[in-house]
């Protein structure tokens, strides 16, 4: 028996690492703004790796639930595993946009008519079509992880409803780090995203795919019972050294070539803090559960932060810029989480009307 039954729905290790890791790409994009001396986050863009590995992990254990028994359970299981996934996020996602759109006039001093494009190219972002190679808002290019993300969905959610096990044990790590050898071969790093095309091969969405997939590789790995083998205390330990590796690189590393090891520290922590969420129990906890809801605000607000940011002129260091940047993201992105969960209670009510 594995440990994956617990009565908390949320595990409060993986939503500390989630908002520590939004922080991280926060703060590697202002950086990337602006180039300065003894900059923190070198890495940050490797945070994104972590979020695909747990979202593949939450992916397969929602998918392991579903038993279709006739071909149209199955396709309907298909929709609707895609649509849900879309649904947590969107309420959000519209809040930022807007946001996004407000800012943009000041920040750029656009003309109406600069501002109609740019409402117009946000269109094909709302639906998510960065990685189908569609023009879209140039403003809003951190999106393009929910892209990603969602057509890999599209992709492993008919696989892993009638194969997960076997594709997620035997098929996903072959996969997986073909992709990113892949990547890599290419690159020299993974930071890579919906630019990164060659030819019809976009590399973006080959990091995507594989470590989404490493992901639900992980929850097999934990749902079989295979972790119980090895001591606990061990197990956790190496748990614990694989997170402090990872975030340590995030904020402070430089070396590319120790990117794909990162990856592997990333996989290994997923794992280990998903096998028992009965550790470290002061960390399940509300306060925590609510930083881990607020990395995906943070991850799409803080574009819209980042350019206020730099025009003022009072901000003349890096420290006193990324300080007031970082307070006004988490300011920003506690807005967009009580808007966007007052209009996911509204879909929600609407939806459930519809059902009666």
């Amino acid at each position: 028996m594995s440990n994956l039954k617990n009565k908390n729905t949320r595990n409060g290790k993986i939503d500390l690492i989630r908002f520590l890791c939004a922080v991280s790409i926060a703060g590697y994009h202002l950086g990337c703004s602006v180039k300065y001396e003894n900059e923190w986050f070198m890495c940050g863009y490797m945070a994104v790796e972590f979020f695909f590995i747990v979202s593949g992990f939450l992916l397969a254990k929602s998918l392991s639930k579903l038993k279709p028994e006739t071909e149209d359970d199955y396709v309907n299981a298909c929709v609707a595993s895609v649509w849900k996934r879309y649904l947590t996020f969107i309420p959000y996602y519209i809040v930022v946009v807007i946001l996004t759109l407000i800012a943009w006039v000041p920040a750029f001093e656009l003309t109406f008519e600069e501002w109609k494009i740019k409402a117009l190219e946000a269109i094909p972002n709302i639906l998510l079509l960065q990685m189908f190679g569609f023009k879209t808002a140039d403003w809003f290019i951190p999106t393009w992880y929910l892209s990603a993300m969602m057509l890999s969905i599209m992709i492993l959610a008919p696989i892993l409803i009638k194969k997960g096990k076997f594709y997620s044990l035997y098929v996903s790590p072959a996969v997986s780090f073909l992709l990113l050898g892949l990547v890599y071969k290419k690159f020299g790093n993974f930071n890579v995203n919906s630019f990164s095309w060659d030819g019809i091969i976009n590399y973006g969405m080959f990091r995507a795919f594989a470590e989404i997939s490493l992901g639900c590789t992980a929850y097999y790995i934990v749902s079989s019972g295979y972790l119980q083998k090895f001591n606990k205390i061990a197990l956790y330990v190496i748990g614990y050294l694989c997170t402090a590796g990872l975030l340590a690189y995030i904020y402070i590393g430089i070396d590319p070539t120790l990117q794909f090891s990162m990856i592997i520290l990333s996989f290994l922590a997923v794992m280990i803090a998903f096998f028992d969420n009965d550790t470290l129990k002061f960390l399940n906890n509300g306060f925590v559960y609510l930083l881990g809801r607020l990395s995906l605000p943070i991850f799409l607000t803080h574009s819209i932060v980042r350019y206020q940011i730099l025009d003022v002129p009072t901000l003349k260091t890096y420290g006193a810029q990324m300080s007031a940047f970082l307070m006004s993201t988490l300011l920003l992105s506690v807005i967009c989480l009580l808007i966007g969960d007052f209009l996911n209670k509204r879909i929600t009510v609407k939806k459930n009307k519809n059902k009666k």
